[in-house]
């Protein structure tokens, strides 16, 4: 009987009610779904390089007879982005060249 009592006085947790204000009305209460969210592009391209450089003292591999180098490359990519509300598609591509200064 006592479990019972307790059950039927309980009330929801504050938790359960989520409560928002927004910035200059106060005591607005607002629903999370209805809160503006930022516009992203339904399509970005983004653009990208990477340089690099590297020294090496021992380029072929061969104690015997060592040659150094310095390395530099040059990575170049591109990355491109769809969205829509039910969907979001990615791809990207880069590749390295490199120059041995010798």
């Amino acid at each position: 009987m006592c479990l019972l009592a307790v059950v039927a006085l309980a009330e929801p947790a504050a938790a359960q009610f989520p409560l928002f204000q927004q910035p200059g009305q106060p005591g607005a209460l607002l629903d999370p779904q209805e809160l503006e969210q930022p516009r992203r592009a339904p399509l970005t391209i983004t653009p990208s390089l990477a340089i690099t450089g590297e020294y090496n003292d021992n380029i072929f591999l061969d104690n015997r007879n060592r040659v150094s180098d310095f390395i530099i490359g040059f990575t170049p990519g591109l990355a491109i982005v769809a969205e829509r509300p039910t969907y979001r598609f990615g791809a990207g591509y880069s590749f390295t060249a490199e120059l041995f200064t010798t």
